[in-house]
């Protein structure tokens, strides 16, 4: 194995070109991140570390300072959106930690990526803002990566981890995303007024062709909202935003708890859903000496709560696999993508599974719930992920 010690790109600042920066500057390799914007920021929604992304951070040497920001939700409760009854709760906080040695919390993305940001800088990552990458290509034992004004930088290895809009990756879209109709919202709420399942729980709501989930993401009474929506519905509901009332009667909603949550709410954001298909071979990974990270590799549909958990696990498998080698090698990269590739692809198929799961209609809803109410521990509780 040929070491190639020197510097590597990374193209993004998410929290996929964090985690792999964070790995790489570790070891001290010379690490360049590019960013599209001209100030690095992140959106202010919240977001659910199970514990295979709180391991992840634990290995990365965050966990210590993530613990003292995030929200420790006690349950897990799923609900049907029409009746009033839940159908399965399952406990986390120390039932988590006992089992997987890892806990599960909760808390806002930009805290997450502030973390990471912070301790970027503090290992001398180098950062160039205002760069958009349009071409990452390989000429001998060099990458180039030009950027929208045709200035040329080169590296000995790439990071592409610019997100699902990549033009970088192998994932065959440079013609462009074709949304899957599906839309999701979102919104963080602050009301400290809310009944105890929503301040300290993690809740799901099921109903036909939708389903909410709720959770706090701080001990402020700050609490994060997804509503995720199928095609059947999305050109019914677009007046959301200024008729929260009208959501309700829509649909048929009778939980006096899930109507509380949503009657106050507006100026919810809008995140359509694409088609991205799945990975199916392992240079959807890796090219080269080009490694492709978080949604630029492995997009997820957002119904596995798995998007910064991927993205973080990325970082993970990098920094051990630089740990173990001592440094970068011309082979690390292809042992990093035959070590993904059947995780990678087996998450994005389950959270496309679980989003037409959470959104069935009658008839099928009733034995949906059905399954749920015996079976919702084997179902909801993911070992296969969590152990990870």
């Amino acid at each position: 194995m040929k070491s190639k010690q020197g510097n590597v790109g990374v193209v993004g600042a998410g929290i996929s070109g964090l985690s792999a920066a964070l790995s790489l500057s570790t070891f001290g390799i010379e690490v360049t991140v590019f960013e599209r914007a001209n100030n690095i920021r992140d959106e202010g929604v919240g977001i659910q570390l199970t514990p295979n992304a709180t391991k992840s951070l634990k290995e990365l040497g965050l966990l210590d300072e993530i613990i003292r920001k995030c929200f420790y939700p006690r349950q897990l409760v799923v609900n049907d959106m029409r009746s009033l009854k839940s159908l399965k709760e399952i406990n986390l906080g120390n039932a988590m930690v006992k089992k997987y040695g890892f806990p599960y919390v909760t808390i806002s993305r930009s805290v997450l990526h502030k973390a990471l940001l912070e301790k970027c800088k503090k290992l001398k990552v180098k950062f160039k803002h205002g760069a958009a990458i349009r071409s990452v290509y390989q000429n001998g034992e060099l990458v180039i990566c030009e950027n929208t004004n045709g200035q040329k930088s080169h590296f000995d290895y790439m990071c592409v981890c610019d997100g699902i809009r990549s033009q970088n990756n192998n994932l065959n879209l440079k013609n462009g995303l074709k949304t899957s109709g599906s839309v999701v919202f979102r919104k963080i709420y602050s009301n400290t007024d809310l009944v105890q399942v929503i301040q300290n729980n993690i809740n799901v709501w099921m109903g036909d062709d939708c389903h909410l989930v709720s959770y706090p993401i701080n001990s402020m009474g700050h609490i994060n909202i997804v509503f995720a929506v199928n095609r059947k519905l999305v050109k019914k509901i677009m007046s959301i935003s200024k008729k929260p009332e009208f959501l309700i009667d829509l649909l048929k909603i009778k939980n006096r708890t899930l109507i509380d949550l949503l009657k106050n709410i507006q100026d919810w954001k809008k995140w359509p859903l694409y088609n991205t298909g799945f990975i199916t071979k392992v240079n959807h990974i890796t090219e080269g000496r080009v490694l492709f990270m978080g949604d630029a590799a492995h997009p997820l549909y957002p119904h596995l709560a798995q998007g910064a958990a991927m993205a973080l696990e990325d970082g993970r498998v990098l920094f051990k696999l630089l740990k173990k080698n001592k440094g970068i090698y011309d082979e690390t990269f292809q042992e990093f993508a035959t070590s993904r590739f059947r995780r990678c692809q087996r998450m994005q198929i389950e959270s496309q599974i679980n989003g037409h799961i959470f959104q069935l209609g009658w008839p099928l809803r009733d034995i949906r719930n059905m399954f749920i109410k015996t079976l919702g521990s084997r179902l909801i509780d993911k070992s296969w992920i969590y152990k990870f």
